[in-house]
C-alpha cells in the first residue's frame, strides 16, 4: 500500500483515539453524544483522504474545508463533554493543542482568517 503522507496518517491515528473515546463514552455518557464526536472526529480525515483525489483545486479546496468545519465541531462536542464534566481535565486536554505538544497537531493547510478559532485538534499523544 502506498504512503499517503504525514497528514494522511495523522487523520488515521486522530479517527483511531475518537473511536476509542467514543466506546468510552458509550459507558460514560448518557446522551447521543458520543455517536456525534465519533461522526465528526472520523470525518476529517475521511474529507481530508476525498481531497487527495479531488477533480480541481476547487474541489480541493472545499473538501478541507468541509475538514475545518469538522475539526471545530468535534471541538465543540469535546467542550459540552468536559463542561458536563463527562471528560476529566487531562482527557480533554489531550486533544487540544498547547505549545509543548502542537508538533504533534494536524493543521489544516490553509491559514483560516484570523477570527475563527483555531483548526488544530491532537491526533496523537508521544
Amino acid at each position: 500500500m502506498k504512503d499517503k503522507g504525514l497528514i494522511y496518517n495523522k487523520c488515521i491515528t486522530f479517527s483511531l483515539r475518537v473511536i476509542k473515546l467514543n466506546q468510552y463514552l458509550q459507558n460514560n455518557c448518557p446522551y447521543n453524544i458520543a455517536n456525534q464526536i465519533q461522526r465528526s472526529g472520523t470525518s476529517i480525515g475521511a474529507n481530508y483522504s476525498e481531497s487527495l483525489g479531488a477533480e480541481s483545486d476547487q474541489d480541493f479546496i472545499h473538501k478541507l474545508s468541509i475538514s475545518q468545519k469538522e475539526i471545530f465541531e468535534t471541538q465543540y462536542w469535546l467542550d459540552i463533554l468536559f463542561k458536563g464534566e463527562f471528560l476529566d481535565s487531562k482527557l480533554y486536554h489531550s486533544f487540544m493543542p498547547t505549545p509543548r505538544n502542537y508538533t504533534n497537531s494536524f493543521p489544516l493547510p490553509f491559514s483560516p482568517p484570523a477570527t475563527k478559532p483555531p483548526t488544530t485538534l491532537i491526533i496523537h499523544k508521544s
